[in-house]
């Protein structure tokens, strides 16, 4: 049986003792803050320094992978005689899975004794995260490549994502609501509850008002779908608001009797569009959470 490799990219925002821990390799997206690119690799900055940034006015930009970098990222496995399984941030977010397709495309003819597999995780931060610690699970109990790659696609569709942003403006920004929604928003303490959709795309499922109310709000939006037989881990991960994501972490403790939770930064990838004081709770569930 030949041996494969499952790879991510940052947009997973798996840190670096967790990508240690579970031996996971990742290609990086770029962040561009006042005319800086960080690639996370060669030249980093700290995700906290991003968000004090924008606080102060800065917008970040993020950089796809190219199809170049993702080929290169690829090369170094097909060339050790590894097959690859490598889980893109969703599509519907970034135009890294076309690339890493089109990579795989080329490598598909210079390597054609290698099995080479793009997966659209449909899914982002910690979300991502979960979906690749879940099939390395399914690798590392013996399951074939075939086997994981039909295990990704289906898990992939059944990783709920349930998150809040604190200042409706990053949100303006992305051109997801409009300024006079953020003006009013913004007045009367309008909190909005977001999901991934079953396509992978950010859409908004209510809205409430006040931060307390909100943890509250992602708590029942996980109720309505969670699966207990299959959450022996949730993932947390927050915008620079470590505390409420341990309020957020002690609620999920409470009401699902989970203790296994994994709380993490968000990146700088999705950070720079969602913006500090967002917070996020990932679950398997029986099915993804779309618009109303």
């Amino acid at each position: 049986m030949n041996q494969f490799v499952i790879t991510t990219d940052n947009g997973s925002d798996l840190s670096r003792s967790l990508a240690g821990k579970f031996g996971v390799d990742m290609v990086h997206l770029t962040v561009n803050v006042d005319n800086v690119e960080y690639d996370g690799i060669n030249k980093s900055i700290d995700v906290t320094k991003i968000y004090d940034m924008m606080k102060k006015g800065a917008t970040p930009s993020t950089s796809q992978v190219t199809p170049a970098k993702a080929e290169e990222f690829f090369e170094k496995y097909l060339s050790q005689g590894l097959d690859l399984i490598h889980v893109c941030l969703s599509g519907q977010i970034s135009g890294t899975y076309n690339s890493c397709k089109m990579a795989a495309d080329n490598l598909n003819n210079k390597f054609p004794e290698r099995k080479i597999k793009v997966i659209d995780s449909i899914s982002a931060s910690l979300g991502q995260a979960l979906l690749v610690i879940k099939g390395l699970e399914q690798q590392r109990a013996g399951k074939s490549f075939d086997e994981v790659v039909e295990f990704f696609n289906n898990m992939k569709h059944h990783i709920c994502h349930v998150f809040t942003v604190d200042d409706l403006v990053y949100l303006q920004r992305g051109g997801r609501i409009s300024k006079s929604e953020v003006i009013l928003g913004t007045l009367i303490g309008i909190k909005p509850i977001l999901s991934c959709d079953s396509a992978g795309k950010l859409v908004p499922i209510s809205k409430v008002r006040g931060r307390q109310k909100s943890l509250l709000a992602m708590i029942e939006k996980m109720a309505e779908v969670i699966n207990p037989e299959e959450n022996d881990v949730i993932a947390i991960s927050h915008g620079n608001c470590i505390d409420d994501a341990n309020a957020l972490a002690k609620l999920v403790r409470e009401r699902f009797n989970i203790n296994d939770i994994i709380v993490g930064d968000l990146g700088p990838v999705i950070g720079s569009h969602a913006g500090p004081g967002t917070l996020a709770v990932f679950c398997v569930a029986d099915h993804r959470i779309d618009r109303k």
